[in-house]
């Protein structure tokens, strides 16, 4: 009996994989009634996240890191072998990369009210540039003017933190990033 529902589980979670989203149009993410939002992992967190969301917190700063883009969180995904980004920066010349076949990608379709209300309102995490295009429509319109302008480039190292866990109704599937 425990194999059979085993078997159930995998088809259930194989069913929940959707393509890589290479070039998603996003538009300027507030604008949105839901917020599409990306988070990376090891594969081996597949079954716990479809089971109770998203819910393991980084040790520093007791924050899920949620990126705007599939790429971003595909990259972050690269230090889930090591336990996440706090054990990664951490464990020095010892660090491991996932590698790509093991990093799975989160498509979550978020309220905007509920990011409204738990996303922290300092933009930790948005390094440079990053901070001012999650806080600043006019830098979005302006580069979206830009014939070659892709949302992925502008959202490129952009995260959204909050300290609520991430409930599972929220999920859209996991995408795996095949190398073309």
């Amino acid at each position: 009996m425990k194999f059979k529902n085993y078997l159930k589980e995998q088809q259930h979670i194989e069913d929940k994989e959707i393509p890589f989203e290479h070039d998603p149009k996003l538009g300027w993410w507030q604008d949105q009634e839901h917020v599409t939002l990306y988070h990376g992992t090891h594969k081996r967190n597949l079954k716990s996240i479809y089971q109770h969301g998203i819910t393991h917190k980084d040790p520093t700063s007791g924050m899920i890191s949620l990126a705007l883009e599939p790429h971003t969180a595909h990259g972050y995904a690269s230090m889930s072998a090591a336990g996440g980004e706090h054990h990664f920066r951490y464990s020095g010349g010892k660090a491991r990369n996932t590698p790509h076949e093991d990093r799975v990608v989160f498509k979550l379709k978020v309220p905007k009210h509920w990011i409204e209300q738990h996303k922290d309102s300092q933009y930790h995490g948005n390094l440079g540039h990053s901070k001012k295009r999650v806080t600043d429509k006019s830098e979005y319109e302006k580069l979206s003017k830009d014939p070659e302008h892709k949302d992925y480039h502008y959202y490129a190292m952009s995260e959204l933190r909050t300290k609520k866990e991430i409930p599972k109704e929220f999920i859209v599937g996991h995408m795996h990033k095949v190398k073309k």
